[in-house]
């Protein structure tokens, strides 16, 4: 009898059990808006439970999750949604830096936000905060796709490489290791703050990741502004970089490099104490870069300025090997430092198929060089301005030249280009005086930069050299009249003579 009434329980649990779970998974999926909050009237009450029921019920429409102020203490995982689609997405949006999503990650565990292999996700004005020694803002692994990352703060507490935090990544593991591929990403009008490396993005050359990267400010990062590697179909625009850690040795790093890939009217700055400092670097193996001009790399329009300490090997611009390359209207200040060089081709082996017109390459260091070019690489540069107020130096495939008139015979390049003081509008604002006239005019129209950093069209005829294309203006007005000495018995049309002060500081010949 005791047998029978436990083999009844049993039977009655398990029905029960059946019973609830057929209800739960009969549940229609999400559609619509939903809100997360501690309010009676929210739908959840933590993001981790509406992660839940988007992963069991699925959407069947796109799903706006709005998510009050607070913050929410949660480490948050998602995974594949069924039925989220290009017309269907998952929206989770927050109150910009009133909606906390805090965690204190462990040094296996450590992203506070991941997604494994979901797709069609949007994260929009939240701030994402990894408390502790360890932390990955948002990392995506699983292959996933189709994922919005914009208008949110996320803050990293270590900028030491023991501990590798990152802002956002795609490693293949929540431990900050290992390579996950992913496509169609959007980062766009984020802040992310201090960390190892700010964007960590990796690619394998075979997958068409397009990966947007713009507006973005990153800021005091240990390591690396933007690390990314092998990605095919690439932009990073309009995005501002900055460093005065110590060991920051790159505001954006592509190496490997990738194809088809465009870097224009970003804002860099470092003020590190590192060898090998390179404010931008495009570097790879031997043979990198694309196959053809319709897999170029565009650097264009960028402001690199290097203001630190360190007293040997610094860089404006590097690349090496990179085959298929186009470097145009860049502006290169190196305000100090040691070691200098504004612009360096590098190469070990045969690199070709590269254009370097339009740049303004100055530096202020002694023997600093406004650019070195190795003896394998294949390139035309013309129409740049070098400018250094203590001497000329260009390093040409082993010969240096201390004049223009010497670089433009010795390497039969740079037959108009110049070297003239560009006068900044200040030490740190690398637009250009208005009223350097002299400077006007200098560069040449290529059609791959038809806007300059500002967004301000190009003169399709003579545009300027470098990332500011400006107009410039004489500043000057009418002194004293010297004939006739009385205007007022002028009876006919007569030639007047007036003397015309200059208030610029550039002389005026016509």
């Amino acid at each position: 009898m005791k047998k029978l009434i436990t083999n009844l329980s049993y039977f009655f649990l398990l029905s029960v059990s059946i019973f609830y779970s057929n209800q739960v998974n009969a549940q229609s999926p999400l559609a619509g808006v939903y809100t997360v909050g501690s309010n009676a009237s929210d739908d959840f009450s933590s993001i981790s439970q509406c992660v839940d029921s988007l992963e069991l019920r699925g959407v069947s429409a796109s799903v706006i999750i709005r998510i009050d102020t607070g913050t929410f203490s949660e480490q948050i995982n998602i995974q594949s949604i069924s039925g989220s689609s290009a017309t269907k997405n998952v929206i989770f949006v927050g109150k910009g830096n009133s909606t906390v999503v805090q965690y204190t990650p462990s040094s296996t565990n450590q992203a506070v936000i991941s997604v494994n292999g979901a797709s069609h996700l949007v994260f929009d004005s939240l701030k994402v905060e990894a408390s502790g020694n360890y932390g990955i803002g948002i990392n995506l692994y699983g292959e996933a796709d189709s994922i919005t990352i914009q208008n949110c703060t996320i803050e990293l507490p270590n900028t030491s490489s023991t501990n590798n935090c990152t802002g956002i990544a795609n490693y293949s593991s929540n431990d900050g290791t290992g390579v996950s591929q992913a496509k169609d990403l959007i980062i766009y009008n984020d802040s992310i703050k201090g960390g190892y490396i700010g964007i960590r993005l990796t690619g394998d050359l075979t997958t068409i990741n397009n990966f947007n990267i713009e507006e973005n400010t990153i800021l005091n990062f240990g390591f690396l502004g933007m690390h990314t590697n092998s990605t095919r179909n690439m932009i990073i625009r309009d995005n501002k970089v900055f460093s005065s850690i110590s060991g920051a040795r790159s505001a954006i790093s592509m190496w490997p490099t990738g194809a088809n890939v465009t870097i224009i009217n970003n804002l860099l700055e470092l003020g590190s104490v590192v060898n090998h400092t390179r404010v931008l670097q495009v570097a790879g193996a031997p043979g990198s870069g694309g196959s053809s001009w319709s897999e170029q790399i565009l650097v264009a329009n960028n402001m690199v300025r290097y203001h630190g300490t360190q007293t040997s090997n610094v860089t404006g611009i590097y690349t090496k090997h990179v085959n298929y390359l186009k470097i145009y209207n860049n502006t290169v200040h190196m305000a100090s430092g040691g070691g200098v060089k504004s612009l360096w081709l590098d190469a070990l082996s045969s690199t070709s198929n590269i254009e370097v017109k339009n740049n303004n390459l100055s530096n202020s260091i002694t023997n600093g060089e406004l650019l070195r070019v190795h003896g394998q690489v294949t390139t035309t540069a013309d129409y740049n301005n070098h400018y250094n107020p203590n001497g000329f130096r260009v390093w040409w495939k082993g010969s240096v030249y201390a004049s223009l008139s010497a670089y433009q015979t010795g390497s039969s390049q740079g037959a108009n280009s110049v070297t003239v003081n560009p006068d900044f509008v200040s030490s740190t604002d690398l637009h250009i005086d208005s009223s350097n006239a002299t400077f006007d005019g200098l560069g040449t129209y290529v059609s791959e930069v038809q806007t300059d950093f500002d967004g301000e069209s190009r003169n399709s005829s003579n545009p300027d050299i470098g990332a500011d294309e400006f107009n410039s203006h004489t500043d000057v007005s009418i002194g004293n009249l010297t004939s006739p000495t009385n205007c007022r018995k002028v009876s006919s049309a007569q030639t007047i003579s007036v003397w015309i002060k200059n208030h610029g500081p550039y002389s005026i010949s016509n």
